[in-house]
């Protein structure tokens, strides 16, 4: 596990809070892990030991999270552009996906997808 991950569980005050500082890792998932480590999701992150943090990372590599998501998430949206997809060809165009409103409401959706 990077360093950078546990840097982001550092810099905040409970410990579900800062596990769900780490892409891919919401409310659900980090209360699991703090259950699953004994601790209360209202732990401090300061009262956490080199060895709680070895735990962490222990029960993190059970998780897709951080650059492997995001890797996963790229290849899944190139592999529908390859495709020819509605969903993949909405991608390419960079606009709404979902069915959205395009009349008036797509300006966002075109701004974020170039």
């Amino acid at each position: 596990m990077s360093y950078n991950l546990l840097k982001k569980i550092q810099n905040k005050k409970y410990i579900k809070e800062g596990l769900m500082n780490i892409y891919g890792i919401g409310p659900s998932i980090a209360l699991e892990i703090c259950s699953s480590l004994g601790y209360s999701e209202k732990w401090l992150t300061n009262k956490l030991k080199e060895e709680d943090y070895i735990r962490i990372t222990n029960l993190l590599k059970e998780y897709t999270i951080s650059d492997e998501l995001l890797r996963l998430r790229r290849n899944n949206i190139r592999q529908l552009i390859q495709l020819g997809t509605y969903r993949g060809t909405r991608h390419r165009l960079g606009l709404p996906v979902r069915g959205q409103r395009t009349h008036t409401n797509a300006k966002t959706a075109s701004k974020r997808n170039k």
